[in-house]
């Protein structure tokens, strides 16, 4: 029986950051970031590392918070875009403290998604290991909405994913209740806020956590 420690592998990239006039200025917010993430997150096994230029990864031993980092990560980025691609399986060598420098199937499932989403016009893909017509549907329709969201929409969710109430919302986007509740029916984001809970549930699953 196989009782290797399985974990998920995060690997992401800024869509078109070569083209970039910014970049050194979109770079530096990525960086910031991360500081924030690994500093907060204790499920972050190895910490948030840009690699590759305009490349990162990490490493996550439960997937609790894994969404609602994601959708940080993509919030403070805006406009600029970025792909993220997520994989459960083992590591073949040790785990560090920063997500470099290690090597395992969870990273090589974790990069061939990275590279189907640069073939693609998809933001964000996910391998548990194993096929799911459900999964890569929800993932694919949720994405392609995704793409058209303001701002605006986004820090609601990322708020909402954090456990703040309407009115604090309203308050720190200096807009008012009734526009967030709008906001909210119009983009579907409790549905979204579910879908996502419920994926962070099936990755626990996998890793064999309860």
């Amino acid at each position: 029986m196989n009782t290797a420690m399985k974990y998920i592998a995060l690997i992401g990239d800024i869509v078109g950051s070569k083209n970039l006039k910014n970049r050194d200025v979109v770079q530096d917010k990525l960086e910031g970031i991360f500081k924030q993430l690994n500093y907060r997150r204790k499920d972050i096994t190895s910490k948030y590392t840009i690699t590759l230029g305009d490349e990162f990864q990490a490493l996550y031993s439960r997937a609790d918070n894994l969404f609602s980092d994601i959708i940080t990560i993509k919030t403070e980025l805006m406009p600029v875009n970025v792909r993220i691609s997520l994989a459960v399986g083992e590591m073949s060598t040790s785990i560090k403290k920063t997500a470099i420098g290690m090597d395992g199937p969870a990273y090589h499932m974790a990069r061939r998604g990275i590279s189907s989403l640069k073939k693609s016009k998809n933001l964000l893909m996910i391998d548990m290991g194993k096929s799911s017509g459900l999964v890569e549907s929800l993932v694919e329709l949720g994405d392609h909405n995704m793409k058209k969201w303001t701002l605006t929409r986004y820090r609601i969710l990322e708020m909402m994913m954090a456990g703040v109430v309407v009115r604090e919302i309203a308050k720190n986007l200096k807009i008012s209740e009734r526009a967030v509740y709008k906001s909210i029916n119009a983009g579907a984001l409790t549905t979204y806020e579910k879908i996502f809970n419920s994926l962070s549930g099936e990755f626990n699953h996998v890793l064999g956590i309860n």
